[in-house]
This record gives structure tokens, C-alpha cells and sequence, in this order.
């Protein structure tokens, strides 16, 4: 679209990134992207207009759609329940670690959830770190999955001891308090915040978590609880007759991706660094020069989101880890290219002298 743009794009464009945030919630930034593109793309003011304004007409529908759905399903209308439990969970991953000099008064709404928190961290409890979450049964998750989580506990409250906590229905209303109450705790809180939880969640990025592609009992078809049944009537299964080694055999082959997946990522910030100080791309054309920066952006602006929101696993980086290698390789061969010319120069000159 910033090289050769062609009228198809505009729905093109707008209907794979639809398809793309019904599936991932990292697509929530990139509306910002497409609008950057269409504003340097080089075409008329009014097929830019068309692809920005059909972009988020498609976007909004689907937003709006599934906002219904979720009041319909659980009371609350929201875009996702989701975002607002993994909010609190992120802010109780840094409360553990100050819960206990921490007394700073929090609002009305907010204070049974808080007393509850304050009792489970001040009392005996699971300890649990991002900085091993490879010793987490939720790999970043504990307090939305865990039965003993304040969050658990405020549910069971509110909704009496035996209600379903695995329940959609039951799990949906308490999003945006959730959501609510973690930012409250973030923005009180930012060192800490910084320290127990964007930290770690960088060396999780840098150096993933094999998760499923690890340990097989990771396999929500594997368990024999609640979610393991789940999983065995979606795909129509009555029972689990795959053998263990052919299940750990995927393991295996995947072993080394955390290391490889690490190497690509230094790289590619090294070679980035290289591009950028010795300020090549201004030699580019403009397109080669808006093109490179623009996908670099991206794969910065997913690691920012990644490492504010959530402890990066190996299953989520793969697009990515794709798009930064390729972009290496082409920082690699412009370095390589100019090298080649100031030495072609230089031994012209002495040839000269």
C-alpha cells in the first residue's frame, strides 16, 4: 500500500483486519497502523478517506457486535471480559511484593476487593513470579485461573460459594471492575509495577516460554477437570487414546525454538541499531525508507504491548519472529552493500592517488 497501491486494498485491507482482531486481541493497535499507512501512501485524498473510513466502519461493526453478545451473555456490555481479569491479575503478580508495608487507602468501590487481597498476601498463599513462570501452572495467569485468587474469592462473594467460576456467564460482569481496580493499583504503584511484572514480562518476550509446545499436560484436552471437558466435547472426542510419546515428540523438535527466538530478536535490534547510527536510510529511496521503518515500528510497538499486558509464550510471537528475521536480513544486506561501496571507494581513491 505505500509502494503500489491499488483500489482493491481499501477492502482488502479492511476485511483482513477484521479477520485479524476477531482472533488475537494484540490487533488492537493496529487500526493506529493502517491509518499511518493510508496518510503516506501515495494516492488521492479520497481513497484514503474510502480505506480509513471502511476500516473502521467494518471495525466498529464488529466491536459493536460483539458487545451486544457479551451483554446478552454475561450483563455488561463490553468488548472483552478478558482484558480486565488479566489486568488485575497483572497488578496482584506486583502486589505480593508490597502488600505488606503497603497502606495506602484505595476508593469505596474498591475495598472489599482490596481487604481481600490484603488478607490472601499478608496470610499463607501460593507464591507466585513472573520471573518463573515456567513454575506457574497458568503461565502468567494465576490469579484469573486460580480457585484461591482474591479475584476468585470476590467472585464467590458476590455470586455465593458454589457458583461455576469456569461459567462465562458468571466470569464476564467482572471485567471492567477487575480492570478498574488493576489500574487503580498500576498507576499507584509504577516502580513495583516495573519490577515484578514489565521486567520479567521482557525476558519472557526475549527468551519465550515453550508452554503448550513444552510440557504436553499444558493441553487442555489432557486435563480431567472442568475446561478438559470442555475441550473433549468441542472436538466431539469421548476419549484420549493418542500415546504420551507422541505427544512429547512435539517437544522435542520445538526445543530449541526459545534459544533460536532469542537469537532473532538480538539481531534484529542489533542490526536496527547498526541501520539507524550510521544513518543509511537516508540514501534510500522513499519508499524503501518509509516501508523499513514503518514495519520496524511494528514489531516495537508489539513488543511494547506484549510486555505491558501479558508474559510473552512461544505460540504468540511466531508472526512476528518472522517479520523481524526477514527485516534483519535486509538490515544485514544494506549494512553489507555500504560496507562494499566505501570499500570500492576508498581503494578507487588510493588507485587514484
Amino acid at each position: 500500500m505505500i509502494k503500489r497501491p491499488q483500489p482493491y486494498m481499501i477492502f482488502t485491507q479492511a476485511i483482513l483486519l477484521t479477520i485479524i482482531f476477531s482472533i488475537r486481541y494484540t490487533a488492537l493497535y493496529f487500526p493506529l497502523f493502517t491509518i499511518i499507512v493510508y496518510i503516506i501512501s501515495p494516492q488521492s485524498t479520497w481513497r484514503k478517506i474510502a480505506g480509513i473510513g471502511l476500516t473502521f466502519l467494518l471495525l466498529g461493526s464488529f466491536i459493536q457486535f460483539t458487545r451486544i453478545k457479551m451483554e446478552e451473555v454475561g450483563g455488561v456490555r463490553q468488548f472483552s471480559s478478558a482484558g480486565g481479569w488479566k489486568q488485575a491479575s497483572n497488578a496482584l503478580y506486583m502486589y505480593e511484593h508490597i502488600a505488606a508495608v503497603d497502606n495506602t487507602p484505595v476508593p469505596d468501590k474498591f475495598k472489599l476487593l482490596h481487604q481481600l487481597t490484603k488478607n490472601y498476601f499478608n496470610g499463607p498463599h501460593t507464591h507466585v513470579d513472573l520471573y518463573n513462570i515456567d513454575q506457574d501452572f497458568t503461565t502468567g495467569s494465576f490469579y484469573v485461573a486460580a480457585y484461591e485468587s482474591p479475584l476468585m474469592q470476590y467472585l464467590r462473594i458476590k455470586l455465593g460459594e458454589n457458583a461455576d467460576v469456569f461459567e462465562f456467564k458468571n466470569i464476564a460482569p467482572f471485567g471492567p471492575f477487575f480492570n478498574s481496580y488493576g489500574t487503580y493499583l498500576i498507576i499507584h504503584h509504577p516502580i513495583p509495577y516495573l519490577q515484578y511484572v514489565v521486567l520479567p514480562d521482557v525476558m519472557a518476550y526475549l527468551f519465550p516460554f515453550p508452554e503448550i509446545y513444552g510440557t504436553p499436560n499444558d493441553l487442555y484436552y489432557l486435563w480431567s477437570n472442568h475446561l478438559g471437558e470442555m475441550a473433549k466435547s468441542w472436538f466431539g472426542l469421548s476419549s484420549i487414546t493418542i500415546p504420551k510419546k507422541f505427544i512429547e515428540i512435539r517437544a522435542v523438535i520445538l526445543s530449541p525454538y526459545p534459544l533460536l527466538f532469542f537469537i532473532i530478536h538480538a539481531i534484529f535490534i542489533l542490526s536496527l541499531i547498526a541501520l539507524i547510527s550510521q544513518k543509511q536510510y537516508r540514501q534510500w529511496d522513499t519508499h524503501t525508507r518509509k516501508s523499513y521503518l514503518f514495519i520496524s515500528a511494528i514489531c516495537i510497538a508489539n513488543f511494547l504491548f506484549t510486555i505491558l499486558s501479558a508474559a510473552s509464550v512461544l505460540r504468540f510471537q511466531f508472526t512476528f519472529i518472522i517479520i523481524e528475521f526477514l527485516t534483519a536480513l535486509i538490515s544485514i544486506t544494506f549494512i553489507r552493500n555500504d560496507k562494499e561501496q566505501i570499500e570500492k571507494r576508498v581503494l578507487s581513491d588510493d588507485l587514484h592517488n
